[in-house]
């Protein structure tokens, strides 16, 4: 076992890199992670998304219920919308732990970003709109790679030896968050609307960690010679939201200019991670070709808990129709997470009786506000096919979670997004398309058990999406 206290050992040093934009790391393999999420809690749809997400006083689809459930009031007859979209990460991190590596994003991963229904109802002859709507909030994707050289000196067959190690390390880690939205909108007064809605959260990440370490001659004290050894450890983490919070909206109708404010009360995020650990060791004679398998090990760890407290959230944005076809709109949003904790759950006492006792321990991730900004606009053409939409918009995004350099000094991480969107509307169908490019930096300075380490991230992602939505 003294094999597997040395990957713990790596792996300890792994886990330390990955949860680098917190205050403290875990404290071992068997705690949950940390990860640096983008809590980003927009609502759905290729409309939107072609807008640059600048939706917030619009909110006059079927996709309102995940936006501003106050602009549900609009609708006068059922309709039922699906939406598919990919996302395509590229870009690289660069990282330096005594030694340079490289690693470039690559991959493309597909999900169902919405599906939406909605139906006025009538109660005592007031209007109402119903909604229910499945909405992909945020897609994440992290990926890293490194390696570094390290040489043992020690008494070895009765006299002193020296031993050339090579570790490498590369992680790969997607997902995302959803979200169930059950809410209505209805008139409160003359032109202001007034809607909510409960939003269930639920999704997944997935991390999956390799560390290979190579010894080209190793001591063999079992057979008094030198041997060749590879040690493999794979760690998969599979990390499960769940939550829920209320969406408060109202939206002010004007001649030309429209108003409308959300609200997203505070709640706990719960992530529950299940954890393998996979280690294959493979040993061979010095001139031997192919290494044998000597032994392998998995272990698990069930039910990590990390809580993500979130903070109340507050949306305002304004849509003004510049000419009957042309629509611009501008959205703001303040998430404050500056002073926000994580909980991560130490121990669970199971009694008997039904009263489990949970112990927590409560770490500072040194989140910043969040001040995000979005622009977009809509313009409708008529053609002999049909009515062509042609949008486009900007957004200016901070993530909540900081650069923390060695000194332990923080730093903002911005988002920039760029959409581009068009579609084709007829009477009872509409298809919709967006395209949106993603930039955005990282770079971090720490200190690793007294060693430093760098790394410098440049994420260009690419998100597709389509929407087909049908009149009844």
């Amino acid at each position: 076992m003294k094999w597997f206290g040395l990957q713990c050992v790596v792996l300890l040093l792994l886990f330390a890199v990955t949860g680098m934009a917190q205050e403290e790391p875990p404290e071992d393999i068997t705690r949950p992670p940390i990860e640096a999420y983008k809590f980003d809690f927009t609502g759905g749809g290729a409309r939107a998304e072609g807008m640059g997400k600048a939706f917030i006083a619009i909110s006059d689809d079927i996709t309102a219920g995940s936006w501003n459930p106050a602009g549900l009031y609009i609708q006068g007859k059922p309709v039922l919308s699906f939406s598919y979209g990919s996302l395509a990460p590229r870009g690289s991190t660069n990282s330096s732990f005594l030694r340079t590596s490289e690693f470039d994003h690559t991959g493309s991963f597909g999900n169902v970003t919405a599906i939406n229904f909605v139906s006025p109802i009538r109660i005592k002859g007031h209007h109402f709109v119903g909604s229910i709507n499945y909405t992909r909030n945020f897609d994440e994707f992290q990926g890293w790679a490194l390696s570094w050289p390290e040489v043992w000196i020690f008494d070895v067959f009765g006299q002193e030896d020296t031993f050339d190690l090579d570790h490498s390390l590369s992680s790969e880690f997607h997902g995302g968050l959803n979200s169930v939205n059950v809410g209505f909108g209805t008139r409160l007064y003359k032109n202001l609307t007034f809607g909510t809605s409960l939003n269930i959260y639920t999704g997944e990440t997935v991390g999956e960690l390799h560390q290979t370490t190579t010894y080209d001659r190793w001591p063999s004290s079992s057979i008094g010679q030198y041997m060749r050894q590879l040690d493999l450890v794979t760690v998969i983490d599979t990390n499960k939201f769940s939550g829920y919070n209320v969406t408060i909206g109202f939206k002010l109708e004007g001649e030309r200019l429209d108003a409308g404010l959300i609200v997203r009360t505070p709640f706990a995020m719960s992530i529950k991670t299940g954890r393998s650990i996979h280690g294959v060791q493979k040993q061979g004679g010095i001139d031997e070709g192919e290494l044998s398998p000597v032994f392998d090990y998995t272990v698990y760890y069930d039910d990590l808990l990390a809580k993500y407290n979130m903070p109340l959230m507050v949306g305002a944005g304004v849509a003004y129709r510049a000419t009957e076809n042309l629509l611009l709109a501008a959205d703001a949003e303040y998430r404050p997470f500056s002073g926000g904790k994580i909980d991560l759950r130490d121990s669970l006492r199971i009694d008997p009786g039904g009263h489990n006792e949970e112990y927590f321990t409560k770490v500072d991730p040194k989140w910043n506000n969040v001040f995000a900004v979005r622009l977009g606009g809509e313009y409708l053409r008529e053609t002999g096919i049909g009515l062509i939409p042609m949008r486009a918009g900007l957004g200016y995004v901070p993530v909540p979670s900081p650069d923390i350099d060695i000194s332990g000094g923080t730093s903002t991480v911005v988002s920039y997004d760029f959409s581009l969107g068009t579609g084709i509307h007829w009477s009872q169908i509409h298809l919709d398309w967006a395209y949106t490019f993603t930039t955005s930096e990282r770079a971090s300075n720490v200190d690793i058990y007294g060693l430093p380490f760098f790394e410098e991230q440049k994420n260009r992602n690419h998100h597709f999406n389509f929407t087909f939505t049908g009149y009844f």
